[in-house]
């Protein structure tokens, strides 16, 4: 027993350690920009070493990294509370709303900024947005395919072509949203272009 505690304190404290890297990097990160902070400058906030942070992150970018894990969980958390039975479109503006509710509430139009300039500076090196085995786009694969399935959605264009039209939507809003600085009403103009990606897959018009 005393060996359990001791393990479940130990990495408690790891987790611990690995939040406040994370959230050291991502202030540093919207106050000053991803490419202008260091490695050395978060672990000298964190008061911690640099192997340190090398022992959960092995690199800045892995600190970006895990936050489209968290985004991705929380789509997946949301999704899973909708009532048996709910249609796919009701499952993807339940998507996009935790979306945008998520960028705007939770990450800021400042981190997604960072985001952003981080992914379009890498060029080809670009990985997090377009990541093909991303829990995003299984999560939009799945109501896809539901609702070709239920016959909600047409099968005139392929499922592949569906995720990728919904995938790049998402991100049109959030860049758009980051253009106008924040002025757009994010969740409101997420439900509006779904709406309209929706009727355009429709099987039913």
């Amino acid at each position: 027993m005393a060996a359990l505690k001791k393990i479940t304190q130990r990495s408690l404290q790891a987790l611990e350690t690995k939040n406040k890297l994370d959230s050291i990097a991502l202030t540093l990160f919207t106050k000053h920009g991803f490419d202008k902070v260091t490695v050395d400058e978060i672990t000298h906030y964190a008061g911690v070493s640099k192997g340190t942070f090398y022992n959960y992150f092995s690199a800045k970018d892995e600190v970006l990294l895990e936050q489209f894990n968290k985004i991705d969980n929380h789509y997946e958390q949301v999704l899973r509370r909708l009532k048996n039975g709910e249609s796919a479109g009701g499952r993807m503006l339940a998507f996009v709303d935790a979306m945008c509710e998520y960028c705007n509430d939770i990450w800021g139009l400042s981190l997604m900024k960072v985001v952003y300039a981080n992914q379009i500076s890498l060029g080809k090196r670009s990985e997090m947005l377009l990541k093909k085995d991303r829990l995003f786009y299984k999560i939009l694969a799945d109501i896809i395919e539901q609702g070709r399935r239920d016959g909600e959605f047409t099968t005139e264009l392929s499922a592949e072509e569906q995720v990728y039209l919904f995938a790049r939507n998402a991100r049109s809003i959030l860049y758009e949203w980051c253009l106008h600085d924040g002025s757009l009403d994010l969740k409101e103009t997420g439900r509006k272009v779904f709406q309209l990606t929706l009727r355009i897959i429709s099987a039913r018009d």
